[in-house]
């Protein structure tokens, strides 16, 4: 993302979310929702927008060897092997491999990556390569969890384009390097697969878990969007799974907390980390505003720095928060992480002061 689209995007007190997944998720939801609303879950406009940027085109990574993505899920989350080591023993990672053919595309769910409040699944496609500068879209999805179907849950989809976004903040291929020119899309990796994502994260926390919950997810009709933003079918089909998700329920939970956030008046009074998932308990002024306009100038989340001093950011993967009650300052703020973090190894947390216009810190205590 560029220098300036970021600052704007900052500017309008929306958390800014990594390259890489989901590019047009919103519009694609909105048409999802309309269409097929009996049996879809609808979605919030808080949700997350990925793929701002293109990459290479086929014929040049053909010819240099080069493919957006190798690992599926795993490079999309930037995962390292020292992270796949810290949860070898829980089932953070899970790899179902359920697959469906369908008029010769098979689809396989091939990787879950779950924690108590956020959720990726991702699925391989193989049987269909979109045209060359065509963004590949499903024209109808669903997707629900729990039995019956828990309406805690928020969620958004869309094909891996390969980006990723690096500490400084650059949308890059998963091994850094930059790619020459945006204006076409291979989603294909060398084998000629496409990488699906649906990524959820809790809508609140209460007692809601994604871990052990049933999972049913429905695609159908196979293609790329069209110029009016929906979607031209070239495949039809439907491919249909069911499954119950794994997952882990580590976490870090601060409470009592009374740490000043920059200046920015509010103070962080809680905070529960978990590998893919943030929760801040805020107290947070209330300043008058405008009807059109957001009632508070809550801080929101960015990334983080860890102990040994790495620093990710930005990381907020969707998200947003709100006041407890119409009176209190109490306002709590929830968000997806675009890569796995070991909550236990984070020093200090990254909020973006709305009224500064600024990154601030806030270490967190030992």
């Amino acid at each position: 993302m560029l220098e300036n689209e970021l600052k704007q995007a900052l500017k309008e007190s929306r958390p800014v979310p990594p390259e890489g997944f989901h590019r047009r998720s919103d519009q694609q939801l909105r048409r999802m929702t309309a269409e097929e609303g009996k049996n879809m879950k609808k979605f919030s406009t808080g949700v997350l927008v990925f793929a701002l940027l293109l990459i290479l085109t086929m014929i040049a990574a053909i010819a240099e060897g080069l493919f957006p993505w190798t690992r599926g899920l795993e490079d999309g989350l930037q995962v390292t092997e020292q992270i796949k080591d810290v949860y070898k023993e829980t089932e953070l990672f899970d790899e179902p491999q359920m697959s469906v053919i369908q008029n010769d595309v098979t689809i396989t769910l091939d990787q879950c990556i779950v924690d108590t409040n956020a959720a990726y699944i991702a699925f391989r496609v193989k049987g269909y390569e979109p045209e060359l500068g065509k963004q590949p879209a499903f024209d109808q999805i669903s997707i629900e969890v729990g039995e019956p179907h828990d309406q805690s849950t928020g969620w958004s989809a869309g094909f891996f384009d390969g980006m990723i976004t690096s500490p400084d903040g650059t949308a890059v291929y998963p091994d850094g390097r930059i790619p020459e020119d945006y204006a076409q899309l291979p989603y294909a990796n060398a084998e000629g697969e496409l990488l699906y994502v649906i990524t959820m994260n809790a809508s609140d926390d209460g007692a809601f878990s994604y871990v052990g919950k049933k999972a049913h997810a429905v695609l159908k009709g196979l293609g790329t969007y069209d110029n009016r933003g929906g979607v031209q079918v070239a495949v039809e089909g439907t491919w249909e799974f069911e499954w119950t998700l794994k997952g882990t329920d580590r976490h870090l939970d601060l409470t009592g907390l009374s740490l000043p956030i920059g200046q920015t008046g509010a103070m962080l009074t809680g905070v529960r980390l978990s590998p893919i998932h943030v929760k801040l308990l805020m107290n947070v002024p209330r300043v008058p505003a405008p009807e059109e306009e957001d009632d508070t100038n809550a801080p929101y989340f960015m990334g983080v720095i860890l102990k040994d001093g790495t620093v990710y950011t930005p990381i907020a993967n969707g998200g947003g928060g709100g006041y407890l009650d119409a009176e209190s300052n109490d306002f709590r703020a929830m968000y997806g992480l675009s890569r796995i973090i070991e909550p236990e190894q984070v020093a200090t947390l990254l909020l973006y002061d709305r009224n500064q216009e600024e990154q601030v810190e806030v270490r967190l205590p030992e």
